[in-house]
């Protein structure tokens, strides 16, 4: 028996199977979108020849976080808040997100949770548009930058104390055996 062996990295192979996989990747999401919220985080900065990332996320019935990068844009010159608000909503438009309807009887919500982001003024104006145009979403604060930021202006002691108090409800048993009751898994701690 003569096995043979390629190179994924072959230019051939890559024009052959990429296209597959993100379309493959992309009804995982579509199909994603009808049972569960997404949530989407999307980051890059304003500077020349950046990469924007878009990255979706859900969490299934089994409290399972999934996670597939959907969008890795690169820029040659500086980018706006308005073309960055469009490219998202063009994103999740394909995905078949949909948008919701507050006006609607009962409203409607939108399929997107919420987004995270870094604090640059690009992707908070992109943010604030991205609420408005998906009914009922949040917009977060990436949680690194918040943190920098609930630093600056808490004490340090309050954060010790919310450090230690997560480190004893991920060690505790009791919390382990409650979240199981809930999903049948085991819990894994966070990373």
């Amino acid at each position: 028996r003569r096995v043979l062996f390629r190179s994924l990295m072959d230019s051939s192979n890559l024009r052959k199977f990429v296209p597959v996989l993100r379309d493959s990747q992309k009804q995982e999401i579509r199909d994603a979108a009808k049972k569960y919220a997404i949530f989407i985080t999307h980051d890059g900065t304003n500077r020349f020849s950046e990469f924007y990332a878009i990255v979706a996320r859900w969490v299934d019935d089994q409290l399972q976080l999934h996670e597939r990068l959907v969008v890795l844009e690169a820029y040659t010159g500086k980018h706006n808040a308005a073309g960055l608000l469009a490219m998202i909503h063009a994103v999740l438009q394909d995905l078949g997100i949909d948008s919701g309807n507050f006006t609607s009887t009962p409203v409607r919500p939108s399929q997107m949770l919420g987004m995270q982001r870094d604090r640059e003024a690009t992707n908070t104006l992109a943010a604030v548009g991205l609420k408005n145009l998906y009914a009922g979403s949040f917009d977060l604060e990436c949680c690194s930058h918040a943190l920098v930021k609930v630093g600056e202006k808490m004490p340090t002691p309050h954060l010790v104390a919310f450090k230690d108090m997560l480190t004893i409800a991920c060690n505790s048993a009791a919390f382990k055996n409650h979240c199981k009751s809930f999903t049948g898994t085991e819990f894994r701690k966070p990373s």
